[in-house]
């Protein structure tokens, strides 16, 4: 045989040896992640002496029946739970939802790893796993509030049928129960001019780009959910709605001078101390209805509802960190307002949002007042530069603050917004004899920033 044809077959056998053990690496490196999450139910903050649900949403990525598998658990270096499912039996790429029977309960105050994985697939041994792993650190602590509301976020196309069909059902969804439910519909498809997107394309395109969206419909549920909008259920915005909140959120809003002006506060439970989280509170205005005369589309939708027409003061929000927090929040803030909107058909949404997850920690409507001459607007300050003692208080109180930083002005209102006393360049004691029993608000000014404190005055 000539050294032609046998060089020729060497390289034919290496190059199949190649292939065979190029595609033996594939198929063991997809073996380890044919089961993958879609959502995980647990969030990372939650409350001592209540059960944490081991739940999800996974489907599996081969190309047979996906029949059972082994869902394993545990915190730190505790015990390891697992348990089986079986009798799946349905297609891949098709969802498969699970609870665990066994439950965790954290009964001291601290922060968790939880780990899980997925393993024995399709009655493979329960050692042999198929999947990564999943670490989620938990903060526990031992008050914490509920979720005021769960947030619904959809991403719309004018163009799209199965978003015309879609959007009336979820909608239903929302209605059933607005005092625990919000949406926003986002329509960020540029290419289609649609009128929704180019009101606002700078906040359309911040959204659609941080959930890294490239199809309609679809939608978001924190980090419960982020898939097609068909998938979306009332469970899913039940068991978001049932977690515990590391934040408390409320507020309210008005439009003077053509500036949108809003008061948010709250509580911060969480640790804020943590350079792998980045909370960020964000406000999404929202108009109830937007009506055309005709489609500006080809589905036939002439009517859009709960569509977003910005974000306050912008699509990065306010970042809420320990140098700028402690226990609390309040802040006042403005940003030029609409004069085409109509404040009778626009509601904003309040929400903080972990940006590194997506996980909303509380979202809340704010509340429509008439303009109030007495809103202070600024920008985030540090909220640990002044304290007031006594708190309460009933003859008077000082101003401590925590460096050189000095008081230009104090402003003291009651929670009806009357002014009962002002003072420039106040000393630290504050005479307070002439105010009677109840809650004031503080606005001191400091080198053109507000800083807002509350007191109870009592006789």
């Amino acid at each position: 045989m000539p050294r032609s044809i046998i060089n020729m077959l060497q390289l034919k056998m290496m190059a199949l040896f190649l292939l065979l053990l190029l595609s033996a690496t594939s198929n063991k490196a997809f073996s380890s992640k044919q089961i993958r999450l879609e959502g995980f139910y647990g969030a990372s903050v939650h409350k001592t002496m209540e059960e944490y649900a081991i739940s999800g949403v996974v489907s599996y990525m081969g190309s047979q029946i996906f029949e059972s598998f082994y869902v394993n658990w545990q915190v730190d270096t505790m015990q390891v739970y697992s348990e089986h499912f079986d009798s799946i039996n349905i297609n891949p790429n098709i969802l498969f939802e699970y609870q665990m029977e066994h439950s965790w309960l954290p009964e001291e105050q601290g922060k968790y790893e939880l780990k899980i994985w997925y393993s024995g697939l399709n009655g493979n041994d329960p050692g042999i796993t198929a999947s990564d792993t999943i670490h989620r650190v938990v903060e526990v602590l031992p008050d914490l509030p509920q979720k005021q509301m769960a947030l619904l976020e959809s991403f719309s196309s004018i163009n799209c049928g199965s978003c015309a069909i879609v959007a009336p059902v979820l909608r239903e969804m929302i209605d059933k129960d607005p005092e625990k439910y919000a949406m926003i519909y986002y329509h960020p498809m540029s290419h289609e001019q649609s009128p929704l997107y180019l009101f606002n394309p700078k906040d359309q395109d911040s959204r659609r780009d941080f959930y890294e969206v490239f199809f309609t419909p679809y939608a978001v549920i924190g980090d419960v959910y982020q898939g097609v909008s068909q998938n979306v259920d009332p469970g899913l915005l039940h068991i978001d709605q049932q977690r515990w909140a590391g934040f408390t959120l409320g507020g309210h809003w008005h439009v003077m001078e053509d500036l949108l002006h809003f008061s948010v506060e709250g509580d911060i439970l969480v640790d804020l101390d943590n350079p792998d989280k980045d909370y960020r509170l964000l406000i999404a205005a929202t108009q109830d209805t937007v009506a055309f005369d005709s489609p500006p589309g080809t589905n036939g939708e002439s009517e859009f509802h709960d569509v977003m027409r910005f974000l306050a003061p912008d699509a990065n929000g306010v970042r809420l960190t320990a140098n700028s927090f402690s226990e609390s929040f309040h802040l006042g803030l403005s940003t030029p307002f609409h004069p085409e909107l109509d404040t009778t058909k626009i509601s904003l949404t309040a929400f903080i949002q972990e940006m590194n997850t997506g996980e909303i920690h509380q979202a809340a409507r704010l509340e429509h007042q008439q303009p109030d001459p007495t809103f202070a607007p600024h920008t985030p300050v540090n909220n640990k530069a002044y304290q007031v003692f006594p708190n309460p208080a009933s003859r008077q109180f000082s101003i401590l603050p925590t460096g050189s930083n000095r008081v230009d002005r104090i402003r003291i209102y009651d929670i009806q917004g009357r002014n009962w006393l002002s003072l420039e360049q106040p000393g630290k004691t504050i005479d307070i004899r002439q105010l009677p029993s109840g809650l004031y608000l503080i606005v001191l000014e400091a080198d053109g920033a507000y800083h807002r404190k509350k007191i109870s005055v009592i006789r």
